[in-house]
């Protein structure tokens, strides 16, 4: 129960009334009972005393009856804050909004003089404008043409919004809340496509509700867009090769065009139909007999009513090198495992092979396929560096020492290597030397090995080695077009239980569930049977147990099981080198984060030493269209000792040298290219993202206002207001300290004055 008195007063009772009223008069009735029997002795003190406790009896029931006063309004300090974001990006130039470019609808409709004045009447107003980057302007900014003011290349939506929101701040002195908002004229298109939902959060978490004006509406702009790529990252002399060119267009759904691909005498034309398709792919066979870096012109026509024509082209960059594959296989337990593997690879003639087996204690043999091929035990880092692909057998403990050993990981790590273990383990875990061996390799073994081995495991394809390009399911019958069988792939016969797989391990291959052992190392799923594990900069595959190489001796109803055998090692093996940083043969090779890239955006270079740069003296100068050359600073990546990367910033379209001279090949530098465009996408995408703007809105418990009716602006901000607004909170006027202290006084004084009259 509570009542309004006079004096502004709030009772609010702790009990119902009738019984804290009912107390009060029972206790004056005792009290006065209590005078009237010590009248008689001390007729004085009795009246005395009877005064004092009704006075107490009353005050306790006064304050019971709880008297309160009402606190001061939330709304009665401070105007909140109004930010006003308005998109400056060149999409807001398109006139698709009664006519008008869309900024200037939002400047004539919603943001006049008189507007922003009643604004500030009740708002401190900020007005900022916004694409790739936020910043104030001025009123008179508005009343700039769009073809002035919106022109910038990006818009960054969600990072301009959120960026507000934080300076904006949310309830609390200390962010203009109770009422604050954000206000956003934009067409809802966001370069980077961010999602707005979280921005939308982070807005309502902040108590700032977002209120969204969608300018604009769907574009018909037409365009064709060149997107070309090489299939791999460069060819070897006189080995074909493919550039996959994909087409795409928009809203130009049955429009015809012709693809031109240009490359010195060589110009070939692709007809494209685009039949409502949103993309039509070209595959572009290539070839070179000689080594170099080759440019090819990738163009499309220009089809009738096209916006943008500058994305219709682009060059595409293709390596051929004349340097082989180095590939080493170090065996020390000959088998026949290790003699098929070396056979397949001297088939293939882009391979450098030098095998190195040890036949006895005293007795080792080396064989080179190839002139040019490295001869040698490697007993440093250098010497492992120089092969592109290391491949070890079994007991490779008495092949190499314990301290080359030692450095297969760092060779593997730092270096970029990629190495093999073609047999399981490289060694014998039983002997003392094993043990080492063991101990130096553990870190780079894709699996940690349990106890036991299995005997004459049937193995199968994992989805992950369907898709691998050593296992190539689509080739022709002298490759793998059996490979899904059941019986396509080998038996392995001796294979060591894996205890578990390592983080990175990919599996390719894994032992059938029921196989002539019937066990499984990876918990119902059969054991893994070849692996690859990314290690550092290289990567590490591994053939778990022995046998692969009775894939070359099925029975005759197995034809192409020889061909299998073969291809796939020289696939994996080709697969190992061309996906490594190196380029074959050249100490240092360059690596571009990408080879098209729009002005304005970086781009990094990465110069890449097998060997470190200490005696290399590599130089680096980057060649413009323009023919000025500048030497941009390359400076070590971090936990990198073979590896310095620079970072471009091109400001002028056109084609771009990255050459690299070093004292190893002096008057022989590394080169590549690069080509950089100037595209407007905000001009060239202008249709309004409306749903963008009511998900950002809706999320911070805002709302989208319809763009044609800006009065319901000053509804919307005025019922904010009203919200925001936190009713008087009652506080209880005795509940002081003092109060407190002199109630305690008062009873004790009467306590006091009854003893010193001889009353208790």
């Amino acid at each position: 129960m509570s009542f309004t008195a006079p004096l502004a007063l709030i009772w609010r009772p702790y009990f119902p009334v009738i019984p804290v009223m009912t107390s009060v008069v029972l206790l004056v009735a005792l009290a006065a009972y209590v005078c009237v029997r010590s009248f008689r002795h001390r007729p004085g003190l009795s009246v005395v005393t009877l005064l004092m406790r009704c006075v107490l009896i009353l005050i306790s029931g006064l304050l019971l009856l709880g008297p309160s006063g009402l606190g001061p309004t939330s709304d009665s300090f401070r105007k909140p804050t109004l930010r006003v974001l308005i998109d400056t990006s060149a999409s807001m130039q398109t006139p698709d909004v009664e006519g008008m470019p869309r900024f200037e609808f939002a400047s004539k409709r919603w943001l006049t003089s008189s507007c922003l004045y009643d604004l500030r009447g009740e708002y401190d107003v900020e007005l900022l404008g916004f694409d790739e980057s936020t910043r104030a302007i001025l009123d008179e900014a508005l009343r700039k043409p769009a073809s002035e003011m919106a022109t910038a290349g990006m818009s960054e939506i969600a990072k301009a919004v959120s960026d507000a929101v934080i300076g904006a701040g949310g309830g609390g002195a200390s962010g203009g809340g109770g009422g604050s908002a954000l206000l956003v004229l934009s067409d809802g298109r966001d370069t980077l496509d961010t999602p707005m939902h979280p921005v939308g959060q982070l807005a309502r978490a902040r108590s700032v509700p977002i209120y969204t004006v969608p300018l604009g509406g769907p574009s018909m702009s037409r365009d064709v867009a060149v997107v070309a790529v090489p299939d791999q990252p460069y060819l070897f002399a006189q080995e074909p090769g493919r550039v996959t060119v994909r087409v795409m267009q928009s809203n130009a759904g049955q429009s015809r065009t012709v693809l031109h691909v240009e490359q010195g005498e060589m110009d070939e034309t692709f007809p494209i139909v685009f039949d409502g398709q949103d993309s039509v792919t070209v595959e572009v066979p290539i070839s070179h007999d000689t080594p170099g870096t080759y440019e090819y012109r990738v163009w499309a026509d220009a089809i009738p009513g096209e916006a943008e024509t500058s994305n219709n082209a682009q060059p595409v960059f293709m390596e051929v090198t004349a340097k082989r594959l180095r590939v080493l296989i170090l065996e020390g337990r000959p088998y026949w495992d290790t003699k098929f593997l070396a056979h397949a690879l001297r088939k293939d003639s882009r391979i450098e092979l030098t095998q190195i087996t040890q036949i006895s204690a005293e007795k080792r043999e080396t064989i080179i396929s190839r002139e040019g091929a490295t001869t040698g035990v490697p007993k440093s880092l250098a010497d492992l560096a120089g092969f592109d692909v290391v491949v070890l057998g079994r007991g490779i403990g008495n092949v190499l020492d314990t301290q080359t050993v030692g450095l297969l990981p760092r060779y593997v790590s730092e270096h970029g290597g990629r190495l093999v273990f073609a047999r399981g383990r490289a060694y014998d875990p039983k002997t003392l030397r094993g043990q080492g061996v063991s101990k130096a390799l553990s870190v780079i073994e894709p699996v940690v090995y349990g106890e036991g081995v299995m005997r004459n495991q049937r193995i199968a394809l994992e989805p992950a080695g369907m898709m691998h390009p050593s296992f190539n399911t689509d080739a022709d019958a002298d490759g793998y077009g059996a490979m899904r069988g059941t019986d396509a792939m080998p038996t392995l016969l001796n294979l060591p239980v894996v205890a578990r797989e390592k983080a990175a391990t990919r599996v390719l291959a894994r032992t059938q569930i029921g196989g002539a052992a019937g066990a499984s190392g990876a918990g119902g799923s059969g054991q893994p049977a070849i692996v690859t594990m990314p290690y550092g900069q290289g990567m590490v595959v591994a053939v778990l147990g022995d046998g692969l190489w009775q894939w070359g001796l099925r029975p005759r109803k197995h034809d192409n099981a020889d061909a299998s055998f073969d291809r796939f090692w020289m696939d994996m093996v080709r697969w190992l080198a061309l996906g490594s940083d190196y380029q074959p043969g050249k100490p240092v090779s360059v690596r571009l984060s990408r080879r098209g890239v729009q002005v304005g955006d970086p781009i990094s270079v990465d110069l890449v030493s097998r060997v470190g740069f200490d005696e290399l003296g590599a130089g680096l100068y980057v060649e413009g269209p323009d023919g000025e050359r500048v030497r941009p600073v390359a400076e070590p990546v971090t936990g990198s000792t073979t590896r310095l990367r620079a970072v471009l910033n091109p400001k002028t379209p056109g084609v771009y040298r990255v050459v690299v001279e070093t004292a190893l090949n002096p008057g022989n530098p590394i080169e590549t290219k690069f080509h950089c465009y100037d595209l407007d996408l905000e001009r060239l995408h202008t249709t309004a993202n409306r749903g963008a703007l009511r998900a950002l809105s809706e999320a911070s418990g805002g709302r989208c206002l319809n763009p044609y009716e800006p009065d319901e602006l000053f509804k919307v901000l005025r019922q904010q207001r009203e919200a925001a607004v936190t009713p008087p909170k009652p506080y209880y006027i005795w509940d002081k300290g003092w109060v407190m202290v002199t109630l305690l006084l008062w009873a004790g004084v009467e306590w006091l004055i009854r003893r010193a009259g001889g009353m208790l």
